[in-house]
Formats: structure tokens, sequence, C-alpha cells
């Protein structure tokens, strides 16, 4: 909400289908192949070429819709999206258009209030990707390679209100993507990509008839400070009586500012019409069912069985459920925990959610999480067993982290072991004690609150090791001692 005017924002999210092929070829999918090696007549368009769809995509499709309480088409049909781009060599774009796989889903999202919006989804549907412009001091370089791989086309309802919704909503989808193993999700790589349909009103006013387009912003970031700008820019203008022309734009984030691309095309202009080499896409009621039987658990789902399994508040399930990967870390070093009570749930989730992740998120990408999970369970049964102080186990974490060794390696090359004798904290304590005699007597006077002191002494004499509790019931019973003695 500006001042008196409101937004409308609906989405079209571009997702990257994790399959082995092409969507109609058999030409395979590696990001890291050299440029125009990926490529066939088929993805290339060439005369006499006939395209198959690759089943998994549409599997993967369904097992979406069905995330979404989507309904699905029984027989949907391909389409031919005619337009003319140097990264297009077929001149036309495999889609579905007149019939689409799925149609009429929502998902919910939960905003920072803690309230959750339920957003209407128009349609879910496939085509295939074009290829790619790299711009450089040489010109204009196209590489086909990407020509002909599997998307997903997930398109909202004008439901969004704000930016901020706006990214959450994407966020939302990115992680329901990837609990489905449908896709990696990744915005860095375009493996989610983004358009967003934008327009004010006043108020309650009727749904506005004039609408701009972001095209393919690649960032969660770029989401939401493109479309906040673009909701400026039309209040603005409509502050000032000023026409708002269909139009559409890209953002540039070096820049921060919005570039107009061209005027908004409109559904004519792309000439759709069926396309007569691929038959209608047919789903049988049993191809529904197998899916239904082998979806994953979903992520509201996880983060419920999660707090109740392993006592956590909703706080830290949210946070260990965020992303897929976290969650199966946590599950996997759990399962490794000698004592299965709360207080070792919620140790391990602390050392998970901050230490692991503050160091997995300051590695490059693709690199994993820093220390296995059974390594990190390692580290928290020997605090929980009291063999290891949380000071001691920071400092094995980042040896760790340094020489990628397990634990028990590090500890005894180093001798970290917790002591917890009573016999060798003994003499510690008493060599403090007699080194301190006047803080003895403001002790016995009653100035309890020099404890403190004495145990961080302790504590660092032993290099902090000394077990704590075990160190304070050696250094009250010599204090008791010497109280009576006095």
């Amino acid at each position: 909400m500006q001042g008196s005017f409101e937004a409308l924002i609906g989405l079209e999210v571009h997702v990257q289908l994790r399959t082995a092929t092409k969507a109609f070829c058999s030409c395979p999918l590696d990001a890291s192949a050299p440029p125009n090696t990926l490529t066939c007549p088929v993805c290339l368009g060439h005369p006499g070429t006939l395209p198959v769809a690759n089943r998994v995509m549409i599997e993967h499709t369904l097992r979406l819709a069905l995330a979404l309480n989507a309904s699905i088409q029984p027989v949907s049909t391909f389409s031919r999206k005619n337009y003319f781009y140097p990264d297009l060599p077929k001149g036309y774009q495999i889609t579905q258009f007149h019939d689409t796989l799925c149609y009429n889903g929502r998902l919910d999202i939960e905003l920072d209030t803690g309230k959750t919006r339920t957003i209407g989804i128009s349609r879910i549907h496939l085509e295939e990707d074009a290829g790619k412009s790299l711009y450089n001091s040489d010109g204009v370089q196209l590489d086909f390679n990407r020509c002909g791989i599997p998307l997903l086309e997930l398109v909202t309802e004008p439901d969004l209100t704000s930016p901020r919704e706006a990214r959450i909503f994407l966020a939302t989808v990115r992680q329901l993507v990837t609990y489905l193993g449908i896709s990696d999700g990744e915005m860095e790589t375009g493996s989610l990509r983004c358009d967003a349909n934008i327009s004010v009103r006043r108020p309650g006013g009727a749904i506005p008839s004039t609408w701009t387009e972001l095209k393919n912003m690649n960032s969660l970031r770029n989401v939401e400070t493109a479309v906040a700008h673009e909701i400026e820019r039309q209040v603005s203008l409509l502050r000032q009586d000023t026409f708002i022309r269909p139009c559409t734009f890209s953002w540039d984030d070096a820049a921060n500012r919005l570039v107009p691309m061209r005027s908004k095309e409109t559904t004519s202009e792309y000439r759709y019409f069926p396309d007569p080499d691929l038959p209608p896409l047919t789903i049988s009621p049993e191809l529904i069912d197998s899916i239904k039987a082998t979806q994953p658990e979903l992520p509201a789902a996880r983060r419920e069985r999660i707090m109740d399994r392993y006592h956590l508040p909703a706080y830290d399930a949210r946070v260990l459920t965020a992303e897929k990967t976290l969650a199966d870390y946590y599950e996997q070093a759990a399962s490794h925990l000698q004592q299965k009570t709360p207080e070792a749930f919620r140790l391990l989730c602390r050392w998970t959610t901050r230490e692991v992740l503050h160091a997995f998120r300051k590695q490059p990408a693709d690199s994993g999480f820093p220390v296995p999970p059974d390594h990190l369970a390692f580290l928290v049964n020997r605090m929980l067993n009291a063999t290891l102080t949380a000071r001691t186990a920071g400092e094995v974490f980042l040896e760790m982290l340094r020489e990628h060794a397990h634990p028990r390696e590090i500890l005894e090359r180093k001798d970290l072991t917790q002591i917890s004798t009573p016999d060798i904290i003994a003499p510690v304590v008493t060599t403090i004690l007699d080194r301190h005699p006047d803080l003895v007597e403001e002790y016995i006077s009653g100035k309890t609150a020099l404890r403190g002191f004495f145990i961080g002494e302790i504590m660092k004499a032993t290099a902090g090791r000394a077990n704590p509790s075990l160190a304070l019931r050696v250094l009250e019973a010599e204090l008791e001692k010497r109280r009576a003695g006095a």
C-alpha cells in the first residue's frame, strides 16, 4: 500500500526441472559443458525432426501440482509460441497455452507477522527453454546448449500485494521444488527465474487493464527491490494523472534501476497454434496415484514433525527446515546422538543452526556442509557426557574446519579431553586459593560473588578443560574447609 493506492502483483516463476535429458530430445543436461556441445537437430529445430516429450518432466510437474492442490487436465496439448530472437533457433518455443497440464492451485505463504496468506495459482504448464545470449566486447555470442531444457512455468493470480510478499512467495516456491526434488532451485545459475506483472489501483477499485512486466529477475532480493521500484513509479505517474503504458522492463542490479526493454507483447503477437508434431498429452488416474504414493514429506509437515520428535520450538524448526539439505543434516546428526533427550536435541540444533550453518555460508557454493553430521554428533555427545566443555568444543570445531579431521583425532592429539576427576582439579583449586589469600578472606566475609573469579582462574589454569560443575563443587568444598578453619 502506497498512500491511497494498492498494488496487484502476479508472478510467473520458471523452474528448470531436474531431468537427465532435454524436454523433447535425448541431449543431456550439463551446465559445465562447453558452449554449443549439447545440441542436436531436434532441439535446434532442423526440418523433418520430431520431438518426443520427456516423461520425467511431466511427472515432476504433476508432483508440484499435487503439492499445490491444483487440478490436473486429463488431456492437455503443446503449442508453438512464435517469436524471432537470435537465441531461439527454431523461431518458436514449444509450450502449453490452450489447455495447460495443471490449473487452479493454491500456495500458503507465511508472512513476517506470522499470519498466513493463500495465493492462487492460475496455471502450471510445461515448456522448453531458449538458448543463451552472451554479451561482451566482441558483440553477442550464442550458446544453444540451453535450447530445449525442460521448464515448468507457474503463474499466480494477481493476489500478491507487496514486494515483500512477492519475495516470500518466491522463496516458498523455491523451498517446495527442492523438497519435491524436481529442481535445485538455484536462482544464481538460472534454475529458478521470475517475471512479475504489476499494476496499482485505488483501494477496492476494479482490476486494472494496464500492466507492466519485469523480466528474468534472478535473486530474491532483486525481485523485492525491482517490484518496489515499479510500484513506486506507477504510483508517481498516477498521482500526476499520467497514463501508464504497458511496458516490459529488465532490472539492472548494479545501477539499481529499471531498464525499459520493449512495449509489452499481447498474446496475439505470439500467434500460438497447436504443435503438429506432438500428440495430446493424456494423464491417466494410475499415473497420478503412483505419484501421490511417492510424494516426499513437504516443508510444513516436516516442520511439525521435527518440532514434535525433537522437542524443538517453532522458530528453530523453521530455521532447520528452510533448506531441505539442512533438515537432512540435522536429522542425520541426531541419529548419532547417544542421548535421545530434549536437551541433546536442542544442543545439537544450536550447533547446527549457528556454527555449522555459519561455516557453510562462508565457503564456496556446492562445497557441502563443512563437517559430516556424525562428527558434529560426536562433539555434542562429548559435551553431554561432560567430557568436553563448550569452550573446548568450539576450539575443536575450528580444528575440524581447518583439518577436515574427526574430532576424536583432534582431542587425542591435542589432549583436550575435559578434566572430570576431582583428584586432578583439587590441586589446581588449592593453588589458586593460596595465590589469592586476601580474596579468600573477602569471600569468607560474605563476598560470594568472588566465586565467579575463582572459577575463571580454574578454567584458565586448565585451558578450559575443567568440568565447570565439578570445579564449582571442589571450589566450594575447599572454601568451606577454609571458612571452618578460620
